[in-house]
């Protein structure tokens, strides 16, 4: 039997084009436990974490900024504004939960292609975004935020761009 179905995993939908964000209700398989989410690619999950993805306060500073039509240069100078200091700091518990999610972020050759080529499908711009775990960390809870979950069988939700 499928880790969606032992895990009563509760899905997402596709945040990213061929990927799904799920998450375990039920203990299952070792590699699986409650609570935990998984990237699924195909049936099981091809990567599984415990942290629960955060926004990222500065990354919705650059977003507001970006859709005023601000340049990135533009931006770059709002943000050293002293009246951000306090949005910084706040970001300072993104930065360990992203940490810990980058520790245990290893993926095969063909699934970390797979998933950088889906995350630059739905905005990832290595120049602008830097590092892929951050960027996918506040992606991630972005669209957990915008979508209510379903059981696993009703997750054939189509990919739609949220950012």
């Amino acid at each position: 039997m499928c880790q969606q179905c032992t895990t009563k995993a509760e899905s997402y939908g596709e945040f990213l084009p061929k990927w799904f964000l799920m998450r375990a209700t039920k203990e299952g398989e070792e590699d699986w436990p409650k609570g935990h989410w998984g990237l699924v690619e195909c049936n099981d999950p091809t990567f599984v974490f415990k942290q629960t993805p955060i926004i990222e306060d500065v990354r919705t500073l650059e977003l507001k900024f970006r859709k005023a039509g601000k340049t990135e240069k533009q931006i770059d100078k709002e943000l050293d504004d002293p009246k951000y200091k306090k949005v910084f700091e706040q970001d300072l518990v993104f930065y360990e939960k992203v940490r810990e999610f980058r520790e245990k972020f290893v993926l095969s050759p063909e699934a970390g292609h797979n998933l950088f080529i889906a995350a630059t499908k739905a905005g990832f711009k290595r120049e602008r975004d830097g590092d892929l775990a951050f960027w996918l960390f506040d992606y991630m809870a972005r669209w957990i935020k915008k979508f209510k979950p379903t059981h696993h069988s009703k997750s054939g939700s189509k990919f739609r761009k949220i950012v």
